[in-house]
């Protein structure tokens, strides 16, 4: 049996359940390598979180760090250089297309000379290889879902549609959010709930609808940038059929308008297509039973297996 890699992840303990992804990404590092965790935004002082480090060098054999990019919350610049450090580095970027809107990240990969670069959504890639002054490799590992949360419970259907998001911040969900109020379907908005709560909600709904995390879509230097967020797996997994607003990896996950998914791009075209679904049972069971079956095996636990084989060719 191959041994577990060392770990030592540079990142934060999430703040509330609304982080239950980024919850599951670590507890299922946790359980695949022998990782030992520094939480650098509690430290925050850059000389303790060094001091930190380098004593947990000194003391065990790491294969690699990985570390997440965290904002503004630790001032990683005056960090000593982790390359100096003699270990490979490997970033996860996070929401990775807002990561691009300025140079902080830039300023950081030159710092500290990172060696990977983890991102959620590909189509990032090449615009990241066009923001950074250096050359790094990249790891694209989608996001996915928790199998112990995101299930069908069974729950009785008591509404057509939910919008599952915390705020209106995106005006073309607003727009929908409010044409569905005024219609005569039984429509909610999830939002304030535990994650078993979020997913037990969406399993007493019809149709769950999603849209792109950025006002309506991004792009940098006219590239789309995809955000085939959570919801993509976690709708259908917890038995509601996803109409969601095109992104931009979608297809390149297999994601199928039409056969596991049902996509718009624009306000009309989702108010034509939700009436059509909920008018059509027979229809939207066949795309559902079509997309649990797709997204089934795209669980964090074998998200993580893909991310461990690929970080040990690179390092």
């Amino acid at each position: 049996m191959d041994r577990k890699l060392k770990i030592l992840r540079l990142s934060y303990t999430p703040p509330n359940a609304r982080y239950s992804n980024d919850q599951s990404v670590f507890d299922e590092l946790h359980k695949q390598a022998d990782v030992i965790f520094v939480d650098i935004v509690k430290l925050k002082d850059p000389a303790l979180i060094d001091k930190k480090i380098a004593a947990l060098i000194k003391k065990h054999d790491f294969d690699f760090i990985y570390k997440n990019f965290v904002g503004p919350s630790v001032d990683s610049l005056k960090m000593r250089p982790l390359y100096e450090y003699g270990i490979p580095t490997v970033v996860s970027s996070g929401d990775c297309h807002t990561r691009l809107t300025n140079s902080i990240y830039n300023d950081r990969a030159n710092h500290h000379k990172f060696d990977v670069i983890l991102v959620n959504n590909g189509s990032t890639i090449s615009c990241f290889k066009d923001y950074f002054d250096r050359d790094m490799n990249y790891i694209w590992i989608p996001w996915s879902y928790n199998t112990a949360i995101h299930r069908n419970y069974g729950e009785s259907v008591k509404y057509d549609t939910c919008i599952p998001a915390s705020n209106f911040k995106i005006n073309i969900r607003k727009k929908i959010n409010k044409y569905l109020s005024a219609s005569k379907y039984n429509h909610i908005m999830i939002k304030g709930l535990s994650p078993m709560g979020f997913s037990k909600r969406i399993n007493q709904c019809k149709i769950g609808v999603s849209t792109c995390q950025i006002e309506h879509r991004w792009f940098y230097k006219k590239t789309f940038v995809g955000m085939t967020f959570t919801k993509y797996y976690e709708i259908p997994m917890c038995n509601a059929l996803h109409i969601g607003q095109k992104s931009g990896d979608a297809e390149n996950l297999g994601f199928i308008d039409g056969e596991n998914i049902v996509m718009f791009e624009t306000f009309e075209e989702f108010k034509d297509k939700c009436d059509f679904y909920l008018n059509n049972e027979k229809g939207r069971l066949r795309i559902l039973k079509n997309a649990r079956k797709h997204v089934e095996p795209m669980t964090y636990e074998n998200r993580m297996k893909e991310f461990l084989v690929r970080a040990k060719k690179l390092i």
